[in-house]
């Protein structure tokens, strides 16, 4: 089912998300940490600014309602803090933080591709549920915009994200494209999979439409990338999905997520050891 509601309500639902999924596949017993570690309302700035672009992108007529702009120098004063702490169902932004996001927005709308998607047929930040037919669990996903009907598809999920250099996206290393780095190929691949059991349909195209938060000439580059199901299956995101949800079963029906972590495999690094001698 879609509903739509905050997303304070969406965090509280009991049913699994990507980003409590991609936590477990790191160490099992992060997840449990995931859930009742206490956060810093002091050290958010970064997902203030990319919520507060979502809102401005996808639901403009929630944005200023959401936001709070403060009449201080910066986000260390104890001014700002005391409005975060007073406020918070709200984002809170320094000035400069909010011309920034009414730019970057702005720019996002001169992009033809961009454009499209914001203004085609679609519901925005719309929380799906669904039974896993494969392990019985409970999944959700949070698309920032399901389109209808885009580019001859009948329903195409949209992931809007922020990035420090946009070019990222763009390099084929491993360790510096997003797809690997942020896990965002794993995103991809589970909301397809989500999404296509609940429109009981194959999703085969997932879009991201990024904007760089670092200005060049004074502007703020967008562009919009798609990935296809084809890619990530060879890409090796699709299964490593689908094996961490059957693992994830696992440890909920034994309730085992009490785990060690393990150092990565170095390779043959006795050859690299060097003994100083010590007189």
């Amino acid at each position: 089912m879609i509903k739509n509601i905050s997303m304070q309500e969406y965090r509280e639902n009991e049913a699994l998300s990507n980003h409590e999924l991609q936590i477990f596949k790191n160490n099992p017993s992060s997840y449990i940490w995931n859930k009742k570690a206490p956060s810093d309302p002091n050290k958010t700035g970064t997902s203030d600014l990319g919520t507060a672009l979502h809102a401005k992108l996808l639901e403009p007529e929630t944005y200023d309602d959401l936001i709070i702009v403060a009449d201080v120098k910066g986000r260390s004063t104890v001014a700002f803090s005391k409005l975060q702490i007073e406020n918070p169902e709200n984002i809170v932004l320094t000035e400069i933080e909010a011309e920034q996001v009414r730019i970057m927005a702005d720019s996002a709308g001169h992009d033809p591709m961009f454009k499209a998607i914001l203004d085609c047929d679609g519901q925005a930040e719309a929380s799906v549920f669904v039974i896993d037919p494969n392990t019985g669990l409970k999944l959700k996903i949070r698309p920032d915009k399901v389109l209808y009907g885009f580019l001859g598809q009948s329903v195409t999920l949209a992931d809007v994200k922020t990035t420090s250099n946009i070019d990222d996206w763009r390099n084929t290393a491993k360790w510096k494209n997003p797809l690997f780095t942020f896990g965002y190929g794993f995103t991809a691949a589970y909301y397809l999979y989500v999404g296509s059991i609940h429109f009981d349909t194959e999703l085969t195209e997932y879009l991201f439409p990024i904007v760089q938060t670092s200005s060049c000439l004074g502007k703020y580059p967008v562009s919009v990338f798609k990935i296809t199901k084809q890619e990530l299956i060879e890409m090796g995101f699709w299964y490593e999905m689908l094996e961490t949800l059957q693992y994830f079963a696992h440890c909920k029906a034994e309730n085992e997520f009490t785990t060690f972590e393990y150092f990565p495999n170095f390779g043959n690094y006795d050859d690299e050891i060097i003994i100083n001698d010590v007189e």
